[in-house]
């Protein structure tokens, strides 16, 4: 990402990569920091964690009304790093934004999917976060330091993709008296004709409660009076299957339904897509392309 941005490329696209490489990199270039600085890198590389989930810091997914008030969320400000040569950093947001900056937050951030606090690894360097230290310099200001480097890991993660078949999802409500009953006799019905020819598959079989078909605030008046009304609920069946019309069976039973099924389904939905299957594995260092391909492009 460093010798990227040094070409002068106003749009950088690389393949696969760690978040935080999307701040350490323009840190590397703008700071001049070498491979070989350590602390830096990790410093670099902590910031970037920092930042990776946007709002997260900022108070988006830490609010937890009562106990993690955020202010104003619904206007909640991207956080903005002020970073140091010496890979020192404050972590702030625009002014006129909501949300907050707290040494909450950032610690909530840090922690965030971090396996070993002493031993963070990335492809850039190990990163030790345990003599970090926080202080506050301000309204919504942080200052973050005291990030340790050591040297990369030997080897790095590489996710292999393969396809894995076909994915039919889909969905008919039942609302109304006996609704539950009624949308679970459905997915009975159909799980029956799927095994009867042949599908034999798992098939994943799900009711959604309240407020599916009907508006939660309009329930029973919609039916002119509560006691009448049992609920609406959502039948959902999805199953994945080897190949394209194996999982087409599933969407054609469940929309067979209108005409073959309990009474009053409605509002069928369905999708049928490809699925990738991922596994992880370690791979030398050396196989890795560092490569850089610069384009010009005209308007």
């Amino acid at each position: 990402m460093r010798d990227a941005v040094a070409t002068g490329a106003e749009v950088v696209l690389i393949g696969r990569t760690t978040d935080s490489t999307l701040v350490l990199g323009p840190l590397m270039h703008e700071l001049g920091w070498s491979e070989a600085e350590l602390d830096r890198l990790a410093a670099g590389t902590i910031c970037g964690h920092v930042l990776e989930c946007g709002a997260q810091v900022t108070g988006a997914y830490f609010a937890d009304p009562g106990f993690k008030d955020v202010p104003d969320l619904a206007h909640v400000g991207f956080p903005v790093a002020e970073a140091k040569a010496d890979g020192s950093f404050i972590v702030t947001k625009p002014g006129d934004t909501g949300g907050l900056v707290s040494r909450a937050t950032v610690t909530e951030q840090l922690l965030y999917e971090m396996h070993d606090p002493a031993a963070y690894l990335v492809p850039d360097a190990t990163c030790d976060i345990t003599g970090v230290r926080l202080a506050d310099k301000g309204p919504n200001r942080i200052a973050v330091a005291g990030v340790r480097g050591h040297a990369p890991p030997a080897s790095l993660k590489a996710t292999v993709c393969v396809e894995n078949g076909w994915m039919a999802e889909a969905k008919m409500s039942y609302a109304g008296p006996n609704g539950a009953a009624r949308a679970e006799l459905a997915g009975q019905v159909v799980e029956t004709r799927l095994r009867e020819q042949g599908i034999t598959e798992p098939v994943g079989i799900d009711l959604i409660g309240a407020g599916a078909a009907l508006d939660p605030g309009n329930r029973g008046r919609s039916l002119g009076h509560a006691a009448a009304f049992d609920g609406d609920y959502r039948l959902r069946m999805a199953m994945i299957a080897e190949t394209r019309d194996r999982a087409q069976v599933l969407i054609d039973e469940l929309q067979s339904l209108y005409c073959s099924g309990p009474a009053a389904g409605g509002g069928f939905r369905s999708h049928l897509t490809a699925q990738t299957a991922t596994g992880s594995v370690m791979v030398p260092r050396a196989v890795a392309d560092r490569s850089i391909q610069v384009e010009v492009v005209h308007p």
